[in-house]
This record gives C-alpha cells, sequence and structure tokens, in this order.
C-alpha cells in the first residue's frame, strides 16, 4: 500500500474532524445517555487527541 499524500492526509483529517464533531455534538446535547453512550463519548474524546497530535505532527514538517 502507498504512504498517503499530504493532500489525502489533509482530506482524511478533515473528514474525521466533522464527522468526529458531530458525534460530540449529539451526544452531548442529549439530556440522558445509557452507558454505552458514554462510553462512545469518552472514546470520541480521545479520538480528537490523537487525531489533534497527529495533525500537529504532519503540519510541523
Amino acid at each position: 500500500m502507498d504512504q498517503p499524500t499530504d493532500s489525502n492526509i489533509q482530506k482524511m483529517h478533515r473528514w474525521f474532524a466533522i464527522e468526529c464533531n458531530n458525534r460530540a455534538w449529539d451526544l452531548t446535547s442529549q439530556p440522558e445517555r445509557t452507558s454505552e453512550q458514554l462510553e462512545d463519548k469518552k472514546d470520541q474524546k480521545v479520538f480528537f487527541e490523537e487525531l489533534y497530535r497527529i495533525r500537529a505532527a504532519v503540519t510541523a514538517k
């Protein structure tokens, strides 16, 4: 498999950021959440942290 280009990485970052942001808003806007949704919210936080760490590494090049 070929390594993705910088352009592809930026497109992937944007897509994941939008999807995760929308999911986070959906979870946050609910007055009550199931235990599964609370776990999902925690997973979203971890994913966002990793996504922005990778983004910082890519843009530092």
